[in-house]
């Protein structure tokens, strides 16, 4: 349930010279409130109606990107700063922000080149490992400096090299609570892709049981892996089963052992950015097809939730502005909790009558039932309510839909730093 974006990181919200950076708290939502990320309860000290805060790290602006883990402990970030003096260089390295303890770790040491993406890294739902994508020869088995899996812990307790590509080159990794790893990759990692396209892979973090996964050319990207390491999802072009004769990317479901592949969306426009429940039962994601004749006759992104057997697919917006996108409309800008329950995502959207202006966040139950906005007068102050440059982005829902954890310039609490993004964490309410 990992969440990224590419990001101004900007110092995330203080000076790392501030080192214990401060927890506000203070949301409303009734109940016993707070804990969540390591922060205090709803009813403690704070500014009346803002959500709790957790600042993040950093010193000087960078432009990278953040991952926030399922259980809203840990933050991931690749930076060009040297918070730490050990950058000296301004290379551009992985870092961690353990929320609960407020200790940033440098977890990388390598070249500004390293990273064929800045957003090419994943890390588990309890924040504990991160895996990444790099040509660095970190541990002394990648000479040849090829692209290839590493996975380290956000502690910084070491890096171990996952795969030993040595012709090609890995990317997109994704990594599972039981210890699997999914990639994309054109080699020929176990004789079976001589025509040398594009496949997803599988792996033990410890480099054993190397698998291609896919086998017919489907063109797959943006991968999502169930938290439980069964099944993983992908957007894809290719069209295994004649429903796909535009060629237009749908969303595809394949068990981790190469079985069972379906397909889930089916139309005549693109559907982006699959997000699995932790069991893989159920996928969310973003579409600008018409999925359902005369649902989405705008071409807008919408949010959708499918059952990964293919058995259904259920509609969750639909509105004259995108849904799961970010501020400038990217489509990704939305999650799924463990349990399947709920979803968050971003949108511009009055979905609910308490939006006129803004780019916000919403939850929605994954049957279609409820969809909610909770940045919304009366649960922020009025003058974060008013601020015309309101923006609130890449949420991650946490664990079971108990809080949300989503990035802001916005300053809801009295102790925000302006312009900075920022990292707030809040109740589901």
């Amino acid at each position: 349930m990992t969440l990224s974006r590419y990001a101004t990181i900007s110092t995330f919200a203080c000076a790392l010279a501030l080192a214990a950076c401060n927890n506000e708290s203070g949301f409303t939502g009734g109940g016993d409130g707070g804990g969540i990320g390591g922060g205090g309860g709803g009813g403690g000290p704070g500014v009346t109606f803002e959500p709790l805060m957790q600042y993040g790290p950093g010193q000087t602006p960078g432009f990278g990107a953040i991952k926030i883990s399922g259980d809203a402990g840990e933050i991931v970030f690749v930076d060009d700063a040297d918070p730490l003096g050990t950058n000296p260089n301004g290379e551009w390295q992985l870092f961690s922000f353990d929320i609960g303890t407020d200790v940033v770790t440098q977890i990388t040491d390598g070249s500004a080149t390293a990273m064929p993406s800045l957003e090419d890294f994943d890390l588990t739902d309890n924040g504990d490992s991160v895996v990444w994508v790099s040509s660095d020869d970190f541990v002394g088995t990648n000479p040849n400096n090829q692209f290839n899996v590493f996975i380290a812990s956000t502690s910084g307790a070491g890096i171990s090299q996952v795969t030993a590509i040595d012709d090609g080159l890995a990317y997109d990794p994704q990594v599972s609570g039981t210890g699997v790893v999914v990639f994309l990759s054109d080699s020929d990692l176990t004789g079976d892709n001589v025509a040398r396209d594009t496949h997803v892979f599988s792996i033990g973090i410890d480099g054993t049981n190397l698998t291609q996964v896919t086998n017919q050319p489907l063109n797959p990207e943006n991968l999502a892996l169930a938290d439980n390491g069964t099944k993983v999802a992908f957007q894809g072009s290719g069209d295994p089963f004649g429903s796909n004769a535009d060629n237009s990317r749908e969303i595809f479901v394949i068990d981790i052992d190469g079985a069972n592949l379906t397909q889930v969306s089916a139309s005549d426009g693109d559907s982006l950015h699959p997000k699995l429940s932790d069991d893989g039962s159920l996928v969310a994601f973003t579409s600008a097809a018409d999925i359902f004749a005369g649902s989405n006759l705008d071409g807008n992104y919408e949010m959708y939730v499918g059952q990964t057997d293919g058995s259904t697919v259920t509609q969750i917006t639909n509105d004259a502005e995108n849904s799961g996108t970010y501020t400038n409309g990217t489509p990704g800008g939305f999650d799924i909790s463990g349990n399947g329950a709920y979803i968050v995502f971003g949108a511009r959207g009055n979905l609910t009558g308490e939006n006129p202006f803004s780019h916000t966040i919403f939850w929605a139950a994954t049957d279609g039932s409820t969809i909610q906005q909770f940045l919304r007068q009366g649960t922020i102050s009025d003058s974060a309510y008013a601020n015309e440059n309101f923006d609130a982005e890449n949420p991650t829902i946490i664990n079971d839909g108990e809080g949300i954890a989503f990035e802001s310039t916005v300053n809801f609490t009295s102790g925000s730093v302006p312009t900075f993004v920022k990292i707030y964490t809040t109740a589901r309410f």
